[in-house]
């Protein structure tokens, strides 16, 4: 007797999900959170479907990437979500919030390169915090949330035009200023875009480079005097 192969309603019923989860699960991995995922294919595994190895393996890998990018930008992150929220537990908050924006658009992340993914990282967690801000505002006009009334209003909306992408892309400087750092070592950049675009402390670069911060200035001097080395040998050629 031919033995059939599992309905996708038989795989949501052995997972205890819905189809349409199930549906996702192996169209759209990545609308669907890790654990469901895990859920579902050990359900196939029980229906003696097997599972797809290079998923499994594409997951591993995109588990180790975001776990980087968090041990790496968790600290500047989390410092900027207080600077507009005013609250450690509610900064911590929207940091969770922010890495499940990064783990479900980590296929767009992954494209770029330092400092892009830093400078997306940072657009993430401000955008979530500014929008918490602006509903708390909204819920209760008398909550101090360490602004100004006309404050809040002046932020930019939370549209594209604040990904880092399309910052670089707009702005003529940073224009400018890429086209240069793109010769600078992957280190010597980033200190750049931390200390003169994010104007980041040393005691922040310091935790985040992992160097003394009696040091950063002197690593952060060496990089401009590269920077401005190469504009000028650029400048020269043109």
């Amino acid at each position: 007797m031919k033995k059939h192969k599992p309905t996708i309603a038989a795989i949501a019923n052995e997972a205890n999900v819905s189809p349409a989860t199930v549906s996702r699960v192996i169209n759209h991995r990545n609308l669907v959170n890790e654990s469901t995922i895990q859920q579902v294919e050990d359900a196939m595994l029980r229906l003696g479907i097997a599972v797809n190895e290079k998923k499994k393996i594409n997951n591993e890998k995109k588990k180790r990437e975001i776990t980087g990018w968090y041990e790496k930008y968790y600290r500047i992150m989390r410092t900027r979500a207080y600077e507009i929220v005013r609250d450690y537990h509610i900064a911590d908050d929207m940091l969770s919030e922010a890495f499940i924006k990064v783990f479900n658009n980590y296929e767009e992340i992954r494209k770029l390169e330092e400092p892009q993914i830093a400078f997306y990282l940072i657009s993430i967690i401000r955008n979530i915090s500014i929008d918490y801000t602006r509903k708390q505002k909204r819920e209760n006009a008398h909550v101090n949330l360490g602004f100004e009334d006309n404050e809040i209003e002046k932020i930019p909306d939370d549209d594209e035009s604040t990904y880092p992408e399309i910052i670089y892309a707009r702005k003529e400087l940073q224009d400018n200023l890429k086209k240069y750092m793109d010769k600078l070592s992957q280190r010597d950049a980033e200190l750049i875009v931390y200390k003169y675009l994010w104007n980041m402390s040393e005691k922040e670069i310091s935790e985040m480079f992992h160097i003394k911060q009696e040091q950063v200035h002197v690593y952060v001097g060496r990089a401009k005097k590269r920077l401005f080395k190469i504009i000028k040998k650029e400048m020269e050629i043109e």
